[in-house]
């Protein structure tokens, strides 16, 4: 019997995709994203365009990067996968989501058994199925650090000198009290001024929040409670 969900992976969090969906799937097929539309004649002008263009840069324009280039062509199944994943995506409209970055397909369902089926139906080159498993209240994140209980997500922008100088005073004068992760450990050494979605402050209460903001104004992007 056919199946994928032996080995799912697991995502802990406190939401669902898209606070939505359970399930996603995804798909490694070459040129996907010409399903994108949900349109057959687009997928088949797609294709023709992309393997025209292809092929000019590996035979037109010889030598450098364009000989170096990888052809991918499609075959003729490879070409059928794409429209009946199409079908398959028109006939589940509404009930899934899809997502799509050049040769990969993201598919967001609560029915882990019709994309179980999907991929039977596709045989795509690669597949993964992911679950997530809600494990906390909503707007909360895990930390297995003690002595926190609140996270702070900084703002992706770039900065100012002044401003950073600002930021690291922040955290030079609170290390003792404060946790950052490793991203934002970087930037407070290097030269750079962009800070990015990613940098967080563990805080032991919300008392310092207020002195953040005055600091460094419109650099915090979320607050979060730490659960242990």
């Amino acid at each position: 019997m056919f199946s994928i969900s032996s080995n799912p992976r697991i995502k802990f969090s406190d939401r669902l995709y898209f606070d939505r969906y359970r399930y996603c799937l995804r798909l490694d097929m070459p040129w996907v994203e010409s399903v994108r539309y949900l349109d057959h004649d687009r997928i088949d002008y797609l294709i023709e365009m992309w393997d025209t263009h292809d092929w000019y840069e590996r035979k037109i324009n010889k030598g450098g990067t364009w000989k170096s280039r990888r052809r991918n062509t499609l075959t003729t199944e490879s070409k059928h996968r794409l429209h009946r994943l199409c079908d398959w995506l028109l006939e589940f409209q509404g009930s899934v989501k899809q997502q799509f970055s050049k040769d990969k397909a993201f598919i967001y369902s609560n029915d882990q058994g019709e994309l179980e089926m999907l991929v039977q139906d596709i045989n795509p080159r690669g597949y993964l199925m992911s679950e997530v498993i809600i494990d906390r209240p909503a707007n909360t994140v895990k930390s297995r650090y003690d002595g926190f209980t609140v996270r702070v997500y900084l703002r992706s922008r770039s900065m100012s000198t002044q401003e950073k100088q600002t930021l690291v005073k922040f955290i030079s004068n609170n290390k003792p009290h404060i946790r950052i992760n490793v991203g934002l450990e970087r930037f407070v050494t290097n030269n750079s001024v962009r800070l990015r979605d990613y940098f967080f402050i563990d805080l032991p209460d919300r008392r310092l929040l207020g002195v953040l903001e005055l600091m460094v104004p419109g650099t915090i992007r979320k607050i979060m409670d730490i659960m242990r």
